[in-house]
Formats: structure tokens, sequence, C-alpha cells
């Protein structure tokens, strides 16, 4: 997957870098990372976020956001999203003036209605992957 311009996010959500491997830039590797002492790999330290939220009672109707990953496309798409890899959510995602991205459907409506409160953060699929990832805290 192309990551041109994407910020990509460390495990507690701090932002580590903007890597564009057509300009040069790309994430350090193993050794590199060694050499300063950090031992975890790659794959175990960044995800690609879309996006993230605290649903609110409007976002029942639809959710309205700026894909800060760049990689959803400029077409209405239907939008595969799992939170477990056992269950599978479709949504609706239109894209919509200025990088923005709209999510509204009955499905949704559905989803984020008993999730209200809860921290959504959508991830952008990874290579050999037809979804998308979500990771869902409840708060109170």
């Amino acid at each position: 997957m192309a990551m041109s311009g994407a910020v990509l996010m460390d495990k507690i959500g701090e932002q580590c870098s903007l890597f564009m491997p057509e300009k040069g830039i790309t994430p350090p590797t193993d050794s590199e990372n060694q050499k300063k002492g950090v031992s975890l790999s790659t794959a175990e330290v960044m995800e690609v976020i879309i996006n993230e939220v605290v649903l609110e009672a409007r976002h029942v109707q639809r959710w309205k956001f700026h894909d800060r990953s760049r990689t959803l496309p400029d077409v209405p798409i239907v939008l595969t999203v799992t939170e477990d890899e056992n269950q599978c959510w479709r949504f609706e995602c239109c894209p919509i003036e200025g990088g923005m991205h709209r999510i509204r459907c009955t499905e949704w409506s559905g989803f984020v209605g008993p999730r209200i409160n809860a921290r959504l953060t959508l991830y952008a699929q990874e290579d050999g992957e037809n979804f998308h990832r979500m990771k869902v805290i409840m708060r109170d």
C-alpha cells in the first residue's frame, strides 16, 4: 500500500513522522532502530490512522471526517470494516469537499447507536487486506 504523505502513528498515538518514499523519506530499518535502542519492529509500532472520533448522538445520522491518511478514494465506496475480524460492517463512504469524507447509512446508524461516548479509531487497509480495521474503546 502506498503511504504517500500518510501520518504514521505509534502505539500510544503520538505522531512519529511523515514518510514519503517517492521523496526518499522512508521509515527507519530494523538495524537503524537497533542503533537507536528501539527494539520493536515497524509492524508492531505503526498503523496508519484515517481518523478518530468520540461518538456522539449526532454521529448516529452521519460522520464527517478528514481522511488524514489520504488512502480513501475520491469516489463513493462501500467501506468494509472489522473490529475483531469476527464481525464485519459495510458502511457507505462518500467523498465530500476539501478532503473530507462522510459515512451515512442504516448500518452505520445501527452500529453507532449502542456505542455513544465510545472512542472509535479507523485505520487504513493494510497490504493484502480487503477491509479496514477499527478500534472501539467504550467509555463511561
